[in-house]
């Protein structure tokens, strides 16, 4: 049966236009977020010993905060995170910024998405509810970034017109999938597949550069 091309450019323009929106209405409801987060300088592990009659219904803006991750022996510093209490501590939003030297870049690198999800899984294992999570990955270049000297407010960021904002729901059982493999190469000596990309080489735990491993 022979398709009708202008129903297929219509279908595709009506698919485009949907994913517009959809991004859009990601974009929105994340800035609606930032913009309600009350930044406050406490750790982690502070804002979860606020006793329980100072808790109120208010959205919290943790910023360039260390997480520790029990499970898998690691540690970082997320750029930004959205916390709140209900029953349980809760992490609306893990925000972290790129500053790439010339371009941005057209998709959302897998390493950047990995590395936030990252912290997303250090703060769920002591104890917060990252059930809704959303993993935010903004960049921006690194002259348009001097300008702004780092702006403390997160949400200028998410609606700047020169950066680009990327936005995926922590999916922790895909992290772990990957932690897993990894694990083994770190903590139970297993060797390292060779990688016909020296692109699979930035997330390796033995270094940056080409090594025996390498199949470039």
């Amino acid at each position: 049966m022979l398709i009708d091309p202008l129903f297929l450019l219509t279908l595709l323009l009506g698919a485009s236009v949907s994913l517009f929106f959809l991004f859009s209405d990601h974009r929105r409801r994340n800035l609606g977020v930032l913009e309600r987060a009350v930044p406050m300088d406490l750790t982690p592990l502070e804002f979860k010993e606020i006793p329980p009659r100072r808790r109120k219904n208010t959205m919290v803006l943790l910023q360039e905060q260390i997480v520790k991750s029990l499970g898998h022996r690691y540690i970082g510093r997320f750029d930004a995170s959205v916390v709140s209490w209900d029953d349980a501590p809760i992490v609306h939003m893990v925000l972290e910024r790129k500053y790439p030297a010339n371009c941005l870049p057209q998709d959302l690198r897998p390493e950047d998405l990995f590395q936030t999800g990252l912290y997303a899984l250090a703060l769920m294992e002591s104890g917060f509810s990252c059930s809704s999570t959303q993993l935010v990955v903004v960049y921006c270049l690194q002259e348009r970034a001097l300008k702004c000297k780092r702006s403390s407010d997160s949400s200028k960021c998410v609606k700047c017109k020169d950066a680009r904002v990327f936005s995926r729901s922590f999916r922790p059982e895909k992290l772990l999938r990957e932690l897993k493999r990894l694990d083994e190469i770190w903590y139970s000596g297993r060797v390292p597949k060779p990688q016909p990309s020296v692109l699979n080489c930035r997330v390796c735990p033995f270094g940056s550069s080409i090594c025996d491993y390498s199949e470039s």
